[in-house]
């Protein structure tokens, strides 16, 4: 389940939930386009990149991250989409 909540600065707060993970992410917002901001985290995961987009009730983007296990650094991305219920 994906939580979005307006922020007073303009932005958006993502909290995303769902087989044990939970993670808020703050995006700044441009028109109908969200990008996330630098400098977090997601459990273990240092977020690098993330854009979202609202079309009607619909919220679709992608999110990427590394991270290093092991000494072994690793990247990953995640597309995802959701609409109001």
């Amino acid at each position: 389940m994906l939580v979005v909540v307006e922020n007073a600065d303009g932005s958006i707060t993502v909290t995303g939930s769902g087989g044990g993970l939970q993670c808020a992410l703050k995006y700044s917002v441009q028109a109908n386009t969200a990008t996330v901001e630098s400098g977090q985290t997601c459990m273990t995961v240092a977020v690098t990149s993330g854009t979202a987009t609202l079309s009607g009730s619909t919220l679709s983007g992608t999110l990427s991250g590394s991270q290093t296990v092991g000494g072994v650094p690793l990247t990953a991305s995640e597309a995802y989409s959701c609409s109001k219920q």
